[in-house]
């Protein structure tokens, strides 16, 4: 039983902490939290778009591709 007093010890520091966590008032107010909901869908936001611009642009470029070719081998079709 040499750890005992070391487990009584430890559990006394549990105690007083959550006594202390406990009586403090929370760190963030509601109006931070609105912030941070804010920011985080205005983030989301950005996100989409930049996803929907960078998906459009490879369709647009890959139609213009497709353009480039079969104007290159209707060229070389013509004698």
């Amino acid at each position: 039983m040499p750890f005992l007093p070391l487990f009584i010890v430890i559990g006394i520091f549990l105690a007083i902490s959550k006594t202390f966590q406990s009586n403090q008032p929370p760190l963030r107010s509601s109006v931070s939290k609105d912030y941070d909901e804010q920011l985080l869908n205005q983030a989301l936001i950005d996100y989409i778009a930049h996803e929907s611009r960078s998906k459009n642009s490879s369709v647009h470029g890959r139609k213009t591709h497709y353009k480039v070719e079969k104007q290159r081998m209707n060229g070389k079709r013509r004698p």
